[in-house]
């Protein structure tokens, strides 16, 4: 049974739940796709982005603008908490893309 909990965020709560195997799937598929990088997005937290945290909560992207560096913080603790698999997976799967960047850079090119 998947693990959900809540934070209240506000005057709202904000639902945090468990991903399964094929949300992590769905995430590594929409992370390869994403086409327009976004800095405040991608660098305001500092192990996930909030189109990854969304993945995980009943928020929609465009609404994340509204939270604070508190609720982000909060909801974030949560999302870490049942989801430590996740976070694992986003850090080795960091750890791969950068390894492959540098392995590129010092390849001869043909």
């Amino acid at each position: 049974m998947r693990i959900v909990k809540s934070v209240t965020v506000g005057d709202r709560e904000v639902i945090v739940k468990e991903l399964d195997v094929s949300d992590i799937r769905g995430w590594i598929k929409l992370m390869s796709e994403e086409a327009e990088p976004d800095f405040v997005g991608d660098t305001l937290l500092p192990d996930i982005s909030l189109k990854e945290l969304c993945l995980m909560i009943d928020i929609e992207y465009k609404e994340m603008d509204s939270l604070t560096q508190s609720d982000l913080i909060n909801v974030c603790d949560v999302a870490r908490e049942i989801n430590p698999l996740f976070f694992a997976t986003l850090g080795k799967a960091k750890n791969l893309l950068e390894e492959t960047v540098t392995q590129q850079g010092t390849k001869p090119q043909h």
